[in-house]
């Protein structure tokens, strides 16, 4: 733990179960510390130690390395506009991921075959081409991640932009992430406190399929990803107009809000589900859940 400027203070726990606690503890004052989404929330840590122990070393989708939370600094450009140019300017960003020359460099290597050639293809490389493809594949799911990333923050930030003075308003994003080899549907979205929330067709990693399909609410296996945006009503000298949103899906039963201490999350069917991020402001709100 950092004292000083240039001092760190170590301390020791002498069983499992007191590292636990301690990190709980510290996790639970996480926005006094000076990064909190880089706190990564204990029930995940322990569900990623199980789910290591649990799977094979070779597994067919890249380890989850990019650290999400990381571009909430950047100060996007943005323009005036209502609540629907915010959400048509978010969606045309979520179908445009691809387009990004970093990701478009990466995706030219050919490391994207179809699926019907895949085992064909992979019968044929030699260890070497193997390890160049795995490096590959996961530069190319951490450029995909980023881009999503940063796509989120915009929407916010055309959000806090065009929702002030007596215009002001909460908003609260999720990101979901279906890291697991199984389809995930959102079965519904019932807004307890709010005006409404929006989810986004999305761009997959795979260029032949959708993240996320908004027509039948599908996430896709191995890497999809749905982007919803709350958003609530002008706050009132009695009420101040926060947002909570209930999701109910296949996999999961979850609760984002702009209240603290607001989320919950539950894993359904086997699913092992957990938050990655949780940014929360006075004025809005960030969460993403990894699905597994």
């Amino acid at each position: 733990l950092r004292k000083q400027e240039e001092s760190y203070v170590d301390i020791r726990c002498h069983s499992n179960t007191q590292t636990k606690k301690l990190y709980a503890l510290l996790s639970q004052f996480s926005y006094l510390m000076g990064n909190p989404s880089q706190i990564i929330p204990l029930d995940l840590i322990i569900s990623k130690q199980e789910s290591e122990s649990d799977s094979p070393i070779d597994s067919h989708i890249p380890k989850f390395t990019y650290q999400f939370g990381s571009v909430n600094h950047i100060n996007f450009p943005t323009e005036s506009l209502n609540t629907r140019g915010i959400l048509n300017k978010g969606q045309n960003r979520f179908m445009k991921i691809i387009g990004d020359k970093e990701f478009n460099d990466i995706t030219s290597l050919n490391i994207d075959s179809d699926d019907e050639n895949e085992n064909e293809i992979n019968n044929q490389l030699t260890e070497e081409d193997i390890l160049t493809k795995k490096f590959f594949e996961q530069k190319m799911n951490d450029i995909y991640f980023k881009s999503i990333d940063e796509r989120v923050i915009q929407l916010i930030t055309d959000w806090k932009v065009n929702s002030t003075g007596l215009k002001a308003s909460r908003c609260c994003a999720i990101i979901i992430i279906n890291y697991s080899s199984q389809p995930i549907q959102l079965l519904n979205s019932i807004v307890r406190e709010g005006k409404h929330i929006e989810f986004f067709n999305i761009q997959g990693i795979r260029r032949s399929a959708l993240g996320f399909d908004k027509q039948s609410q599908i996430i896709s296996p191995d890497g999809g990803v749905a982007v919803g945006l709350a958003y609530g009503h002008r706050p009132t000298i009695v009420d101040l107009a926060h947002v909570k949103v209930y999701i109910h899906s296949s996999a999961f039963n979850i609760q984002i809000s702009t209240r603290p201490n607001g989320t919950t999350c539950e894993g359904l069917g086997g699913f092992k589900v957990g938050y990655i991020e949780k940014t929360l402001t006075e004025w809005w709100g960030k969460y993403v859940l990894l699905v597994s």
